[in-house]
């Protein structure tokens, strides 16, 4: 592979060495390091932390190596974000994994045939290697489209990642113009996002992403099978989510990539109805269903 990956990483080690295994296997020629510095109320982070850098200081396979280690913590939010940015000086496009991402090895030449074939197509702004629903997708071509990034093992472009409107200047205008209504398709999903980047994205980086998306009316190309593992779900370290929230498929082993694409960009109307009534607006049963598991 010729494409540079980023990891993004924090003081998990047990992740952080099956990812490595894994890129080991592909060989990436550039690698970029992204920490974020220990948290001040967690005394034992300092050394998770140091430990966990210490590790990457010698990869096991001839490459490149850039580090951007961050003293002070800057939190979900900022880490990754300042990460990228670091990445986009340098990169026109790059790989970006979360240390608890593990992809399956097709995901590499596949996420490259995708940086290629859409590079200079402005309706595409991302590449995720995560499906949740493969059965929504024809199989015999080698992507589908939705209008919600998947960011458990993706990549982008300079270009897309410029789009990304960290401060959400343009979410006055967009509430205004019901783009939520317009581009998701209903109220509830209106309600549901003018709410969450109104109030949440303090915290985390990726709503953000996925206002840019959708004020861009840009979409993310996915495979039709599932290539990544977020063994971070279950972990009680795990950060905002859980694998009580989502009906996770297993990955696809050993998957031929299909030869042929498909014949238009245009989003997968049904996989894109379930990402929102299953892991964002919820439809009313879905809520139900989310609420019992909760309480069970």
């Amino acid at each position: 592979m010729t494409t540079p990956v980023a990891i993004v990483f924090f003081n998990r080690l047990a992740p952080l060495k099956r990812l490595v295994a894994r890129l080991a296997e592909v060989r990436p020629p550039k690698v970029y390091l992204i920490s974020d510095g220990p948290r001040a109320t967690r005394p034992d982070d300092a050394a998770k932390v140091a430990a966990c850098r210490a590790f990457l200081s010698n990869l096991p396979w001839p490459c490149e190596v850039k580090t951007n280690f961050s003293e002070a913590n800057l939190g979900c939010r900022m880490r990754p974000m300042s990460g990228f940015d670091w990445v986009f000086e340098s990169e026109e496009e790059a790989i970006l994994l979360e240390d608890d991402c593990i992809p399956e090895p097709a995901f590499f030449p596949w996420a490259e045939r995708m940086l290629a074939r859409y590079r200079d197509d402005p309706r595409v702004l991302s590449v995720g290697g995560t499906n949740l629903r493969p059965q929504l997708c024809r199989q015999d071509v080698d992507c589908t489209f939705v209008k919600h990034p998947m960011i458990w093992g993706w990549a982008t472009w300079r270009r897309a990642w410029r789009l990304n409107d960290r401060d959400l200047a343009g979410l006055p205008q967009a509430c205004r113009a019901h783009l939520f209504k317009q581009w998701l398709g209903s109220w509830r999903a209106e309600g549901y996002w003018r709410y969450l980047l109104t109030h949440v994205t303090a915290t985390v980086w990726d709503y953000g992403w996925s206002f840019a998306h959708f004020a861009h009316r840009g979409l993310c190309v996915l495979p039709p099978v599932n290539l990544v593992e977020n063994i971070g779900l279950s972990g009680v370290e795990a950060t905002h989510t859980s694998n009580t929230a989502y009906d996770l498929p297993a990955v696809t082993r050993d998957w031929t990539i299909p030869a042929a694409a498909p014949d238009a960009v245009v989003p997968n109307a049904r996989l894109d109805k379930w990402i929102e009534d299953n892991l964002f607006s919820r439809s009313f049963l879905n809520r139900l269903k989310w609420v019992w598991r909760k309480i069970h």
